[in-house]
């Protein structure tokens, strides 16, 4: 493997923690920029176990700055670090909603990749980030959840609900902002509270839900409880607020400063992004699709059997 690791000397770089990390670090060990574990100093492939993976990492003989933290909370390093940010590699949704983009969102619709990736790049630029590669693997839609005792099916059902019930919906999320805009751009009169939780327990609490699901794995476990809202404006499929993969971003300024070199890495990341999707193309799947077709079949045998009781 060809050593790139200059291409980050002296540079403070954030990557993320959770369900992106494994791809990332395959993507940059593929790219000639192996990192190692605060824990023991040894080389991580991304396929480290959970127990063993580091709180931190760093490359050897080098004065890069690296920091492991929750997707999440990348925003608030990138603008309140003591240290600069120069490189950050992210979810799309997670900069979409902390930076308060809006320009990007689907409006509740499956719309085209290649737009919206178009759509994403001139967005960063406005707010001073400059787009090196998208990672495209795990990528994740952000749909709308509700327990099925609310009676809440579609957005026409949200948009009469404080008709129905005498007060606004309330929408738990930790996308507020995302979520927001879109009731915004629904005319569906609500609010957002900006909170965390698992899903279940949160549809317990409020009608609406936010939910981000790569493979729709931990829905299908609780079908019997929660329903997607769907979009009854776009042939009743699932709403998709947005959709999100991972990225690596530089800052304007740090591009301006190491353009050669972000230049070199941007290829680099690419060119290990299309070995890995040669290599395990389940990776990049947009496995929510065949969930939401998996949904659909569920609730058509779920109306079948409501018919079938209605005749007897």
């Amino acid at each position: 493997m060809e050593k790139n690791t200059h291409l980050l000397k002296g540079l403070h770089v954030v990557l993320p923690k959770g369900d992106l990390y494994e791809g990332t670090i395959r993507i940059m060990y593929k790219a000639g920029v192996p990192l190692r574990s605060d824990i023991d100093g040894s080389v991580l492939t991304g396929h480290e176990p959970r127990d063993k993976m580091p709180a931190d990492a760093y490359i050897a003989d080098s004065d890069s700055i690296f920091s492991l933290l929750r997707p999440q909370d990348h925003w608030s390093i990138l603008t309140d670090s003591e240290e600069p940010v120069d490189l950050l590699v992210t979810g799309y949704d997670c900069i979409m909603d902390r930076s308060r983009i809006e320009k990007p969102r689907l409006n509740g619709q499956q719309g085209a990749l290649s737009s919206w990736e178009h759509m994403m790049k001139e967005e960063l630029e406005r707010i001073g980030l400059i787009e090196l590669a998208n990672l495209r693997f795990k990528p994740s839609a952000m749909g709308l959840l509700t327990s099925r005792e609310r009676g809440i099916r579609t957005l026409g059902d949200l948009r009469n609900y404080s008709e129905n019930n005498g007060s606004k919906p309330i929408a738990a999320s930790e996308y507020a902002h995302l979520m927001a805009s879109f009731l915004s751009d629904y005319d569906i009169p609500g609010e957002v509270a900006p909170i965390t939780g698992s899903e279940e327990s949160m549809a317990r609490y409020f009608p609406v839900v936010t939910t981000v699901s790569e493979t729709g794995s931990s829905i299908v476990k609780r079908l019997q409880r929660l329903a997607l809202i769907r979009n009854d404006c776009n042939g009743n499929k699932p709403v998709v607020i947005t959709r999100s993969t991972p990225c690596a971003v530089a800052t304007a300024e740090a591009y301006e400063k190491n353009k050669d070199r972000m230049d070199e890495l941007a290829y680099r990341l690419k060119t290990a992004r299309d070995e890995l999707l040669d290599e395990d193309p389940g990776l990049f799947d947009e496995k929510y699709q065949q969930f939401f077709k998996y949904y659909d079949d569920i609730e058509e045998r779920k109306l079948a059997e409501a018919g079938e009781k209605d005749n007897i």
